[in-house]
């Protein structure tokens, strides 16, 4: 069902995109049949109908698989009949688009000739405008009173009907609530002095630690703070605002394994810095990044340092627990990949050849199945992704590339599939599409998890960076 609903607010976010438009008749009904199909599919994949009036309140339904979906202004929710019984469900109001905001991003639209979308050239008898929302792209085609939008997934056809500007609005459920979206930008200031900690001089009170993954090789960055942006982005600190001072651990993870016990000992030196007990690390928020969950491991595993659980919560952030089969496959995948700019090939490639970091992730590698329990029972909460694709970013292509040559399991986040982050079914039971649970699974890919893209612009399970916000 969940996939469904996606489909269905992904499917309405594009008919709002062309009925937002300002060459729509702005003080009018105006009402459309909605047809829907796979892009390059004639079989229709959804029907429905939508309706603007005067206000600019956008309402209407759609059916899909036996399920009526319906939606009215910034408030969607399902309708099913089962054995003459009538179910109806609010779609949490975290993750509806927020429709009638597409108007201003619509606005910008502007005027083309001719276009490819997917690989597809895009042909239209009448006007054709670009229109970019949340970083994708759509082309919106006018043929007389009726409209084609079409993306890398779709394509959507909406018929102008006059009928259906008699259509009555939909009666919410009581319990629905409109969306709940609303984007704030901080700015953060570029002026950051920096050693091996950051002091923020903001309102938070905790020492925080941050620990990357694989891939990091010093020699590609001038300085500590080009790393910081490179990896966990330029915005960090704005979802810090609980840590007075941040530490971050920096240690080549491109040509040493997770089990190098240098990068251990690191780490618990960084971690103990502040105090004078070198070995109990004690008032602490921890948050580390996929292999380097396992980096933390090795050092508790071989006694350099230990969690004080009744004041230090450490955070899993994709860990492949079990490792990833993306390990298995790395010789075709660097092969294949080669041709792509270094930052895209996911610094897991060096000339062509695997990097000792990820051949250390095969499954069944010697210490793995330790570190895994070390990580489940030493750990306060986790965020594991589930979509290759993630956030659209220049990350998104590479990683459902490498998730599609590694045949990796689904869901995954294109390097670590689900099952490897969660680990347990007694953990699987924790996790929600929530960012403010301590167990998140997110609609995001392995990139995302370092806050490096931002938050995605609707949608409560596409916000990592809010999720690092909500860890105290």
């Amino acid at each position: 069902m969940r996939k469904y609903r996606r489909t269905v607010l992904f499917i309405m976010v594009l008919a709002t995109i062309a009925m937002c438009q300002n060459f729509l008749v702005p003080d009018a009904k105006q009402g459309f049949k909605i047809k829907a199909s796979m892009l390059g599919m004639d079989q229709t994949r959804m029907i429905g109908w939508a309706l603007k009036d005067e206000s600019w309140n956008l309402f209407g339904a759609v059916r899909l698989d036996g399920t009526n979906y319906f939606f009215y202004e910034d408030m969607a929710w399902t309708k099913q009949t089962i054995n003459g019984v009538t179910y109806e469900s609010c779609i949490d109001s975290g993750n509806v688009p927020p429709l009638r905001t597409l108007l201003q991003e619509t606005e910008k639209a502007y005027p083309l000739s001719d276009y490819e979308v997917a690989h597809q050239h895009v042909t239209c008898a009448g006007n054709m405008w670009h229109v970019e929302f949340v970083g994708e792209k759509y082309v919106v085609c006018k043929e007389e009173n009726n409209y084609s939008i079409y993306s890398d997934l779709y394509v959507i056809k909406l018929e102008h009907d006059q009928g259906i500007t008699d259509s009555p609005p939909q009666i919410a459920p009581k319990d629905c609530r409109p969306s709940t979206y609303t984007y704030v930008k901080d700015d953060v200031s570029d002026s950051h002095n920096w050693y091996s900690k950051r002091s923020l001089q903001q309102p938070g009170n905790e020492t925080c630690i941050l620990v990357h993954g694989s891939g990091i090789n010093p020699s590609d960055f001038k300085t500590k703070h080009e790393f910081i942006e490179s990896y966990w982005g330029k915005d960090i600190y704005t979802y810090l605002k609980q840590c007075k001072d941040v530490f971050f651990y920096y240690e080549d993870s491109f040509y040493t394994t997770w089990y190098n016990n240098n990068n251990s000992l690191s780490f618990c030196n960084i971690a103990t810095s502040d105090q004078e007990d070198s070995y109990l690390i004690r008032n602490k928020i921890i948050i580390s990044h996929s292999m380097g969950n396992l980096v933390i491991a090795n050092a508790i595993m071989n006694g350099y340092c230990a969690i004080d659980h009744s004041t230090t919560r450490w955070y899993e952030i994709m860990a492949p627990l079990e490792g990833s089969k993306v390990a298995n496959y790395l010789e075709k995948i660097c092969s294949k990949i080669d041709f792509l700019p270094k930052i895209l090939q996911l610094e897991m490639c060096d000339d062509g050849k695997p990097t000792p970091a990820y051949l250390s992730l095969l499954p069944g590698t010697p210490g793995l199945e330790e570190a895994s329990i070390t990580v489940r029972t030493n750990t306060t909460g986790a965020m594991c992704g589930r979509n290759a694709k993630g956030l659209i970013s220049i990350y998104s292509t590479a990683l459902e590339l490498v998730a599609s040559i590694s045949d990796l399991e689904t869901p995954n986040d294109g390097l670590v599939a689900l099952h490897s982050c969660i680990d347990s079914e007694q953990r699987k039971e924790k996790f929600s599409e929530d960012s403010n649970s301590l167990y998140y699974s997110a609609a995001i890919n392995h990139a995302d998890g370092t806050c490096r893209n931002g938050d995605g612009w609707w949608g409560k399970d596409r916000k990592p960076c809010s999720w690092y916000a909500s860890r105290y």
